[in-house]
């Protein structure tokens, strides 16, 4: 229930932020594509017009949990971006007792929801190549929802235990530009989220965690 209810939910919300492009059946528009409108309003080299204004899509996977995110990132001065990321990771919260007479236990799982406000470095910038690596950091709130495996999934909704914190993550990865307005993204972070009072068993979570995702480029 846990990862069927996180995905659902990221994939509610970012069904509008990446439905932007053009439709399948629509007939073409004429007029001037992307990477002009792009240069007539934001001169610049390609890789400087991809990354004027774009949106991400991720897989993120860890050693304790696993998510997903939507960000959006704009371009800053040079080669820096900076944008909000919304993170939804799963993590297992350990065990609790359900009775004393039966002496039986129910697992128990959070859903984590940390707010990053965001940088991005690139490396390097022009058009030397389709790669470019970036290191990227962020920090902000944290709101934790723990939810009981074990009473279904109404119950669970209806006997949800939130608590607030916050975090902070630091990465670095690399962007495969393939077209004029997507990109193959991945990298690797170290996180680290830490809640006023215990979430389950602990009131920190931090590791190590891999993501991949897509970046569509929208243009001004």
């Amino acid at each position: 229930m846990k990862h069927v209810f996180s995905f659902f939910l990221m994939l509610l919300f970012s069904a509008s932020f990446f439905a932007q492009g053009e439709h399948p059946f629509r007939k073409p528009m004429t007029g001037p594509t992307l990477s002009q409108q792009n240069a007539q309003f934001y001169p610049g080299s390609r890789s400087d017009q991809f990354y004027h204004r774009n949106g991400i899509m991720r897989l993120q996977v860890g050693d304790e949990f696993i998510g997903s995110s939507v960000a959006f990132f704009t371009r800053g001065s040079n080669r820096f971006q900076y944008g909000m990321n919304m993170n939804m990771f799963t993590v297992s919260t350990g065990q609790r007792l359900l009775d004393d007479y039966y002496r039986t236990t129910v697992s128990e799982s959070a859903l984590l929801i940390p707010f990053w406000l965001s940088l991005k470095i690139r490396l390097h910038s022009g058009d030397s190549g389709n790669l470019y690596p970036y290191i990227i950091t962020g920090l902000g709130p944290a709101l934790g929802l723990k939810f009981n495996n074990a009473s279904g999934v109404l119950n669970s909704l209806t006997h949800i235990e939130t608590e607030f914190g916050g975090g902070a993550f630091v990465g670095i990865g690399m962007d495969y530009i393939w077209s004029e307005d997507w990109a193959f993204s991945a990298d690797v972070r170290y996180n680290y989220v830490r809640f006023n009072n215990p979430l389950g068993l602990s009131d920190e979570y931090k590791g190590v965690s891999f993501a991949v995702g897509f970046i569509r480029a929208f243009g001004r």
